[in-house]
């Protein structure tokens, strides 16, 4: 093959790859050298009418995310022409760990097919990339315990490395996804000025709710600059649409959770104490019991214990549980008070509570006091107490059986007295009464008559209308709960609200009664 002909099959292949590449489809990235976490953003520019991407899921094994397909018109009018150029633009980001080269891809525009160029991608480790103090963040997630028991309370501390010489503008920080975990933030951020940086400090406790291998998903920022002149020039980022914005995520944990044994109610180290405001009490009068749970772990997944006692009627407040570190240790506390009514004496049962130690891997029970209620009249209650509880007929003492018998002699002596005597006297005493009786009725009800109606005009008469304020059911509460043994009316309005506020549905309730009665209380 002559020379001529090599030279025209040079310029073959050149113009075929120069149309492959052309400039119908362009790939960029927000950088080619970034930190050990940073996001590097990818977008591939088509020009054209009918744009096909192709799928891409991952580039060198790493995960893409925010995928985001946008489409843009650019209209020119040059010299009384007018014309106007279509793109669509696909962008995403995606998290290296190692250097890589990012691929090339196939585009289809206008049924032709182009190809982007690749692009070479530069790692720095985080230690590096605080040596060097170029301004890049850092995020860095660290675990207490690496293994635990499900249940099992350990810290996570998530740390944000912000360099001495940061242009930052704006930070937004997103929380890592505690997915098959109990989680709770300790405290608010903390700020430390150290040799690295300023650190942005935030704790987490957490306690796994299934055993198995778990993985904390990594935390992640988005960090503004500003190309103004960065923090000094616009130091509260007013100037938005200047801001250059860069994603950092920070590294994952894996905590191996290890099974506990079965019917465990709580795991790590507690005590239970139990009170009640009163041993006795009146007829269908509340008695307020309170339990209270605390010690070494979590209670934050504790179900609230209930009561089933016959012929008491149980209300109970939302529980209480508090949750907070001491010398290094995840320390909880639990407390919920119930209102027992009843018009019998009851006993307020034990309560046993299971628990697992994480540190001795021993199972234990705790238990609450029970407690003997004494409703006054109630006659099943005293007999009971006076009598053993063995067969009390044979056994009771002979001075008490004596008393007894005496009781009823005393009181059958009325049927040997003169009973004619006395249906006598009582006539004669009613017939002096009746005159009196007749004569003081009648004029008590002119007199009621009459204030009654003076009462009426006077109403009517009056311009000023009292307006009526509406209570909702936990204020209403509030207030009427305290005034429950001064008033049955109250206390049968505490009840319906009660039950009302546990999902009783089927309870009717008169809310001008409710507020009549809420503003009464108020003004006493």
């Amino acid at each position: 093959m002559s020379i001529r002909g090599n030279f025209k099959y040079i310029i073959v292949l050149w113009f075929l790859a120069t149309s492959l590449f052309a400039s119908s489809v362009q790939l960029d990235i927000s950088s080619s050298e970034v930190v050990d976490g940073s996001a590097v953003n990818v977008k591939i520019t088509a020009e054209g009418k009918n744009v096909q991407f192709p799928t891409i899921n991952d580039i060198g094994g790493f995960e893409v995310e925010n995928k985001n397909i946008s489409t843009n018109i650019e209209s020119n009018y040059i010299n009384g022409s007018f014309s106007s150029k279509n793109y669509k633009v696909l962008s995403f980001d995606f998290y290296p760990e190692t250097n890589l080269t990012i691929p090339s891809y196939s585009v289809k525009i206008d049924g032709k097919v182009f190809k982007t160029k690749p692009r070479k991608i530069i790692i720095h480790k985080a230690s590096e990339a605080l040596a060097k103090t170029d301004g890049s963040f850092v995020l860095r997630l660290t675990s207490d315990k690496k293994s635990v028991y499900a249940g099992e309370p350990f810290l996570v501390t998530i740390d944000i490395i912000e360099p001495h010489n940061s242009r930052a503008v704006r930070i937004e920080y997103n929380p890592p996804v505690f997915k098959g975990f109990f989680s709770q933030q300790i405290g608010g951020e903390q700020k430390m000025d150290t040799p690295q940086g300023v650190i942005h400090r935030f704790k987490y406790m957490l306690s796994a709710k299934k055993d198995g291998t778990l993985t904390i998903q990594p935390p992640k920022i988005k960090v503004a600059t500003s190309s103004l002149g960065g923090n000094n020039f616009d130091p509260f980022g007013m100037f938005a649409s200047d801001l250059r914005w860069q994603s950092v995520r920070g590294n994952s944990v894996t905590i191996q959770s290890k099974a506990t044994p079965d019917d465990v109610d709580m795991v790590g180290h507690f005590k239970v104490t139990s009170s009640v405001d009163k041993m006795s009490t009146k007829p269908n009068k509340p008695v307020t019991y309170t339990i209270k749970i605390y010690g070494d772990g979590t209670l934050d997944d504790l179900a609230d214990p209930k009561f089933d006692i016959p012929g008491v009627t149980v209300y109970a407040d939302d529980s209480k549980v508090k949750t907070g570190i001491q010398n290094g240790k995840v320390v909880s506390s639990y407390m919920r008070k119930y209102v027992f009514i009843s018009d019998k004496s009851f006993t307020i049962p034990s309560l046993t509570f299971k628990e697992f130690d994480y540190i001795t891997h021993k199972t234990t029970k705790i238990r609450s006091k029970s407690f003997d209620i004494k409703v006054s009249g109630d006659l099943g209650a005293v007999l009971s107490k006076q009598t053993p509880p063995a067969t009390s007929a044979q056994t009771a003492p002979k001075q008490q059986i004596s008393t007894i018998k005496k009781e009823k002699d005393d009181n059958n002596r009325s049927l040997f007295e003169d009973t004619n005597y006395y249906k006598q006297k009582a006539k004669s005493e009613n017939r002096g009464y009746s005159f009196w009786i007749i004569l003081i009725a009648f004029l008590a009800g002119i007199v009621a008559t009459v204030a009654a109606q003076y009462l009426y005009e006077l109403a009517k008469k009056s311009k000023v209308v009292k307006k009526i304020k509406h209570y909702e059911i936990d204020e209403a509460l509030q207030i009427l709960y305290p005034h429950t043994n001064q008033d049955k009316k109250i206390e049968k309005m505490v009840r319906k609200l009660y039950e009302i506020k546990n999902g009783n549905k089927e309870v009717k309730l008169d809310r001008k009664e409710l507020d009549k009665m809420v503003d009464e209380v108020i003004g006493q």
